[in-house]
């Protein structure tokens, strides 16, 4: 790392760790120490470093909000929360294309169309079918032939022990035509349907958790920084009021050194 941001840092007392796996994803600031992963790139470790370094920032202005992940108004000093989230998210989506979340939306929406394909072909022999409603014709079914298929009502993957036989016996939803082969054709489609139903639920949690992750004013904050050194044009057209109030705050003090960090890793880039 330029040795120029490195004395920055031993000035201000903060201890880096570059050679570990750090908590989080890339980076991890707490307690006056920064970890970065390892296996980033030169210039990645820079941008992460200054990510965590907003963190740091934002600590000493909301020190009693800051775990909670702070808030908009006490970091830009506005009242303004909707316009500045509204940029900020802007700029997060440019600065982390990961915020977009693209991958799980594409998973959700092949589930998605997977539940259509299963529920048409049900509906086909058995038309009041509803996912609010028990399937009672599967129900029937399974008290009269006591089929192992019944675990697939709530698992995906089944391990079923036989003591006295010694055995163990593993069945997946996967295989499910393979292994009950007996198992009636629009059944297996409903255990199929079933395991999307609940993947599509996880899928879903994941996309939520993720956004509200994203959302938080620490987050929106850090990569706002970031987007400063990536492309301070961009940060200007997508952020316009949220840029000039960061300026203006930081020219009276308010985000102590953090200009001056700053400075020094875009006059390195330039």
């Amino acid at each position: 790392m330029e040795e120029q941001i490195l004395d920055f840092l031993k000035k201000r007392k903060l201890q880096i760790s570059l050679n570990t796996k750090a908590r989080g994803h890339l980076g991890f600031y707490c307690n006056e120490k920064i970890t970065i992963s390892k296996n980033l790139s030169q210039s990645r470790k820079i941008q992460v470093l200054l990510h965590e370094f907003a963190h740091k920032i934002h600590s000493e202005i909301e020190p009693e909000n800051y775990q909670k992940g702070g808030t908009i108004e006490k970091i830009f000093q506005t009242s303004c929360i909707e316009l500045f989230e509204k940029e900020l998210l802007k700029v997060t989506n440019f600065v982390d294309e990961n915020s977009l979340c693209l991958t799980l939306e594409n998973i959700r929406n092949d589930y998605k169309l997977k539940v259509n394909i299963y529920e048409k072909e049900i509906k086909k022999e058995f038309p009041n079918f509803a996912k609010s409603k028990k399937f009672n014709e599967y129900e029937k079914y399974q008290r009269k032939t006591k089929c192992k298929s019944k675990y697939f009502l709530k698992y995906d993957h089944i391990k079923i022990l036989a003591p006295l036989f010694f055995k163990t016996e593993f069945y997946t939803i996967e295989k499910i035509d393979e292994d009950f082969p007996q198992l009636p054709y629009n059944f297996k489609n409903y255990l199929k349907l079933l395991s999307v139903y609940r993947k599509q639920k996880r899928i879903q949690n994941k996309i939520a958790k993720l956004k509200r992750y994203y959302k938080k004013p620490t987050e929106l904050f850090a990569r706002f920084v970031e987007g400063l050194v990536k492309n301070e044009e961009m940060v200007k057209v997508l952020a316009p009021t949220t840029y000039s109030q960061f300026q203006r705050l930081s020219k009276i003090g308010y985000y102590n050194d953090l200009p001056k960090l700053l400075d020094i890793i875009k006059s390195q880039n330039s």
